[in-house]
């Protein structure tokens, strides 16, 4: 903030509106920032960790770029490290990456400190210089202090509390997570002390609340002896007993009759994957809704894709032709009187990282966005998740009769699927660990006929909740839609002509969708993440020489519907650059790894000193990625780093149980291109 205010202009302002624009997430994790973030005025400790993992964002493009990349490096690295320290369930893997991402936290602290900070002259901001001078007034009213703002230089890397993070890992093997023992558990019990000390007179209040304290503890120790049950009691008992009783009865009697009741009380166990009411009060006839929403821009192939979508989980998607579903299949689809029934949320149940059972509630209104398992495993990306935003949730009772038809899709069947608009990943914005930025999406292009922006999901499929962050340095566009009411329903969307242009995913928006990103929970299983997976997250790559940043028009589809020729082509050309480039790769790798004795002429490595991706791309790969987007405006500048060391070099033997297990041609390659030995 004093970086900000020192920079001048409007940036605090900007920033501070950035803060207020900031969309919630779950159930009161991330709540609205309605006061002036800069200021820091009524906090709570939870207001802290929200900023932390949401400024990253917030902060871009604010400060000049070699500064901005040094901050947002910090900022990652930042939340990173929280990420971990936090975390309720660690294996040998995450503490390993614990100990190395600690490393490169405290790398980044003294790039900051060395680097960013002289070039600043820091002081006081406004709101401290006030209280400053009011604390001094109010000790001594005689003294006039100076109202002038004292010069404050950034100290933080020279006190015991960052020396002593580092231990961290250690403790935590030695004595759990720390969640046992850190300050938040003394905070939680904070709670109860004010509400005894709000029944106190006030004066010598501490033994009050002792003794308040010591009344409750025994009260509760003589309750637990007791078997007594006061009538109070007995009667919610009954009350509980009379609604189960109901439910019992409402589901046999749904059961036999095989016919859906409406508003029939049926909650779902937690076993079952998602969870939508039984309610059909809110139902219409689709082609006079079509009608009635003709000129929206997201109704286009509305029923065309209902239709594949019904197909698809009769028959299954392994018997979808190549080229998709024929007419004689998606004639044989039939909707009961052409009728859908719309619900406001859906629950989706899941089991987190750390084996306890979690749910998120889905709304089209609040929150909205969702995260899916990838089916392209060999995408260029490696991309293992899908993004979507949700805008309507229906059921609908169907039955398939085309062909491929058995008896058992010729009866009426309940369908629940959702209508989705489908995000796609930023290819030539760089994201990911290695790199130390969050991933980069956007909306797939509702003018490229060759994509699919709209679509249906099985709610099975949903993975989980997931917090997208607008990229508010990048702003909005109205390119990729015409103006659609149904496509943007978000409360937070305020127009129905513009879209945010980027959109950032909140890798640590809570701790299971950290590990989701990171890999290795014990919870999840292997799915999307694995365990080798999160052991290349420990290392991160130089940005030595000049980079490109994000040029807007490099996106993949994260559908699953096939990409256009055109595009094909372009992606396959670029692979064909990349592979001409191995063979130069493959002689830095054999050159730095072959006996003294048996090295020529060393080739030349200074073309591979920009290395991007974990598979060891060459310059030529970055260029095809950054030409895909070159017919479309860049709004985004080329940055310069100069004295980036590579940060996964510097071994101090705590890296080695996790490089050691890393694919060998991968860190070779990386290693050399940099001109280092491999390991």
């Amino acid at each position: 903030m004093r970086m900000l205010a020192e920079k001048g202009g409007e940036a605090v302002e900007e920033f501070n509106s950035r803060m207020r624009r900031m969309p919630t997430f779950g159930r009161d994790r991330i709540r609205r920032f309605w006061h002036d973030v800069s200021s820091r005025k009524r906090l709570a400790a939870r207001d802290y960790e929200a900023f932390l993992i949401t400024i990253m964002p917030a902060y871009e493009g604010l400060l000049d770029l070699p500064d901005d990349q040094t901050v947002a490096d910090l900022l990652f690295e930042l939340a990173n490290w929280h990420a971990l320290a936090k975390l309720r369930l660690h294996t040998e893997v995450t503490l390993d990456i614990f100990r190395i991402t600690t490393k490169h936290m405290y790398e980044a602290i003294r790039t900051f400190a060395q680097q960013t900070c002289p070039r600043y002259q820091t002081k006081e901001l406004p709101s401290e210089a006030t209280a400053r001078v009011r604390r001094a007034k109010t000790m001594n009213a005689h003294t006039q202090p100076s109202s002038t703002r004292k010069p404050i230089a950034f100290n933080v890397h020279n006190t015991y509390k960052f020396h002593s993070l580092g231990d961290y890992p250690d403790y935590i093997e030695r004595s759990g997570p720390a969640d046992n023992y850190n300050t938040q558990v003394g905070e939680l019990e904070h709670r109860h002390v004010k509400r005894f000390y709000a029944r106190t007179n006030r004066v010598a209040y501490e033994m009050q609340i002792a003794r308040k304290e010591r009344k409750r503890s025994l009260l509760a120790s003589i309750r637990a002896k007791d078997s007594f049950q006061p009538l109070s009691a007995l009667k919610q008992d009954n009350k509980r007993a009379k609604i189960a009783t109901a439910e019992a009865h409402s589901r046999s009697k749904l059961s036999s009759s095989g016919t859906p009741l409406s508003g029939a009380p049926d909650p779902s166990p937690p076993s079952e994957h998602y969870d939508i009411e039984k309610s059909q009060r809110d139902g219409f006839h689709v082609w006079s809704w079509l009608e009635d929403h003709e000129a929206d821009a997201a109704t286009k192939d509305f029923m065309n894709l209902l239709r594949d979508h019904l197909v698809r989980r009769f028959v299954g998607s392994d018997a979808e032709p190549e080229d998709g579903f024929s007419e004689q299949h998606t004639s044989g689809i039939q909707v009961l009187n052409d009728r859908l029934y719309r619900h406001s949320t859906i629950h989706i149940n899941y089991t987190t990282y750390d084996m306890r059972r979690e749910q998120d509630t889905i709304n089209p209104r609040t929150h909205a966005d969702i995260t899916l398992l990838s089916s392209h495993t060999d995408d260029d990306n490696n991309a293992p998740f899908w993004y979507a935003r949700v805008l309507s949730i229906f059921h609908a009772h169907v039955r398939y009769t085309g062909p491929g038809s058995t008896r058992t899709t010729h009866k009426w069947q309940r369908i629940n699927f959702v209508w989705v608009r489908w995000f796609e990943r930023d290819l030539a914005y760089s994201s990911g660990f290695q790199h130390r930025r969050l991933p980069c999406l956007q909306f797939m292009d509702a003018n490229d006929p060759d994509n699919v922006p709209f679509g249906f999901v099985d709610p099975d499929d949903i993975i989980q909740l997931t917090y997208l962050i607008p990229a508010f340095e990048h702003g909005g566009t109205t390119d990729l839609l015409g103006p659609s009411k149904l496509a943007r329903r978000l409360k937070d969307d305020g127009d129905d002509d513009d879209d945010w242009r980027y959109f950032y995913v909140c890798m640590w928006a809570n701790r299971d969708i950290y590990m989701r990103h990171l890999g290795g929970g014990v919870g999840h299983r292997g799915v999307g993440v694995g365990v080798e997976d999160s052991r290349r997250h420990a290392v991160r790559l130089s940005r030595r020489g000049r980079a490109r940043k994000s040029q807007p028009g490099s996106r993949v589809a994260n559908t699953a519907q096939s990409l256009g020729r055109d595009r094909c082509d372009l992606a396959s050309d670029s692979d064909s650059d990349s592979d001409s480039d191995s063979d130069s790769d493959s002689d830095v790798v054999s050159y730095a790894s072959a006996p003294e004795s048996e090295r020529g002429e060393r080739p030349d490595a200074e073309a591979d000193e920009d290395v991007w991706s974990s598979e060891g791309e060459g310059e030529a790969g970055g260029e095809a990625q950054n030409d895909v987007g070159a017919e479309h405006e860049s709004d985004r500048e080329d940055i310069d780093y100069e004295d980036d060391e590579a940060d996964a070099i510097e071994g101090d033997g705590r890296e080695s149980g996790v490089l050691e297990e890393l694919d060998d041609g991968f860190v070779d390659t990386v290693y050399a291109a940099e001109g280092f030995a491999p390991l």
